[in-house]
């Protein structure tokens, strides 16, 4: 049975994460922007079972097992008892359950098979950890809760080192100092990346797609430590779906803005992001861009298009006449760029589980295209890398049947001493190929930032 407790002197958990000395399989769910969707954070900590994918193997603390990752992941939340003993706290969304990612490699090979690509990473294809101990915060009512879950978890020793970790004042990380980074490398020069566009534009004119996403990966070595880097990441661009996971050979760094998908168990919505614009220097230049965004004919034709994918994702496991879009062509801003967000809504039928509805619409169509699957086939011939955990998702798995993951983008992988990072964006037929080039090196100008490799030079 899981035990939660309520922990003060209250401690932000960003505070608390800083003074963690990470091992592997630490996970750290971070709504870094005050507000909106930032509410609740997540560190797991001391974690006792690791269950992840590889190339269509499942492993479970290592070791291979013969059932699928679904059904592990469901028979594992399944002996967690949702019910919880302690102070009730009836408004957290997570007290016990499994946190992790599927890479967008997961749901292309459901969906499509396994990319021509070659594997070039140890970053498994779908990573879930289970751990003895649990800390969310409420960053709206400023209360910090610990949650026990261990099978064998000694729950004195657990209460004693989170009121520990709770009272700690000395940082662990050490503050992002200068760099000298190398060069960094792309799938794609400028040229070659724009007669890319045109190819894809060609493939929409005859009619094979309406909208494909086109990304490429970048890669740099700074010398810049991940927390540290993690560290310059949340505080330059805060945002509602930042994760920090700890793979042991691999850790990631994320600051996504973008919800895949929440749900109670009883509910789903999803909320695709489509269009961008850089935030201005000034409050006229800051008013202009987002004015900008606002009317662009392009940006929101290619929006409607992913709400309607989106719709029929959803209407597969939703009650008939009950998905909804509440919201439509909203622009958000953030610290670095204005987005332009919509969200989708349904009721799921008798009999989905969270975990049902969301491998059925993944990955999400914001970073695939229309229609999805032919899509995701063009995309594939026409990038030059596996994208990896690049536009998957990250997030939870409740014991009580709910979830929430957001999109990966704005991400960095490091691994062997390097940084991985993927960035793109949706090409319609009235794409421009140099815009769009422009705007893949606005999008990853603040991860460039954060590992040290903000003036390093972008092969073009």
């Amino acid at each position: 049975m899981t035990r939660i407790e309520r922990i003060e002197p209250y401690a932000p958990l960003a505070q608390v994460f800083d003074c963690v000395q990470t091992q592997p399989g630490t996970v750290f769910l971070d709504s870094s922007s005050e507000g909106g969707l930032g509410r609740f954070s997540i560190l797991g900590l001391s974690p006792y079972l690791v269950l992840e994918q590889i190339d269509g193997r499942t492993f479970e603390n290592g070791r291979e097992v013969r059932s699928n990752l679904s059904d592990a992941l469901k028979g594992r939340l399944a002996r967690l008892d949702g019910r919880d003993r302690g102070p009730q706290a009836p408004e957290l969304p997570f007290c016990a359950g499994a946190l992790g990612f599927f890479s967008y490699d997961y749901g292309r090979a459901a969906e499509c098979g396994p990319s021509r690509h070659a594997r070039e990473t140890r970053v498994p294809d779908a990573w879930f950890a289970f751990h003895d101990l649990v800390l969310v915060e409420d960053r709206r009512t400023r209360t910090l809760w610990a949650c026990y879950q261990g099978e064998s978890t000694d729950i004195g020793e657990m209460s004693r080192t989170a009121r520990a970790l709770a009272a700690a004042k000395a940082p662990f990380v050490s503050q992002a100092g200068p760099t000298s980074p190398g060069a960094v490398s792309a799938d794609f020069t400028k040229a070659e990346y724009e007669r890319a566009v045109r190819e894809l534009r060609r493939y929409i004119e005859r009619g094979h797609t309406y909208v494909g996403n086109l990304t490429q990966r970048m890669r740099v070595r700074t010398g810049r430590d991940p927390r540290a880097a993690y560290r310059a990441l949340r505080e330059g661009s805060p945002a509602p779906y930042s994760a920090y996971i700890d793979g042991g050979n691999w850790k990631v760094l994320c600051s996504s803005m973008e919800r895949f998908a929440r749900s109670d168990g009883k509910t789903i919505e999803t909320r695709p992001i489509k269009g961008t614009r850089k935030r201005g220097a000034t409050p006229d230049e800051d008013a202009a861009m987002r004015r900008e965004l606002e009317r662009s004919e392009k940006e929101r034709s290619e929006l409607l298009m992913i709400v309607d994918l989106e719709r029929n994702d959803l209407a597969r496991v939703c009650r008939p006449d009950s998905v909804v879009v509440p919201s439509h062509c909203a622009v958000e801003e953030y610290a670095t760029v204005f987005h332009l967000v919509s969200t989708v809504a349904g009721t799921l039928r008798d009999g989905v589980s969270s975990l049902d509805a969301l491998e059925s619409a993944f990955p999400g169509g914001s970073v695939t295209g229309a229609p999805k699957i032919e899509t995701m086939r063009i995309i594939d011939e026409l990038e030059r890398s596996r994208r990896g955990l690049y536009t998957g998702s990250i997030g939870y798995l409740s014991a009580r049947g709910g979830c929430d993951f957001n999109i990966v983008i704005r991400t960095a992988v490091w691994e062997d001493g390097a940084y991985t990072l993927g960035v793109g964006g949706g090409i319609t037929y009235d794409s421009d190929p140099a815009f769009e080039y422009d705007e893949c090196l606005l999008k990853a100008k603040a991860v460039l930032e954060a590992i040290g490799a903000g003036g390093a030079h972008v092969r073009r």
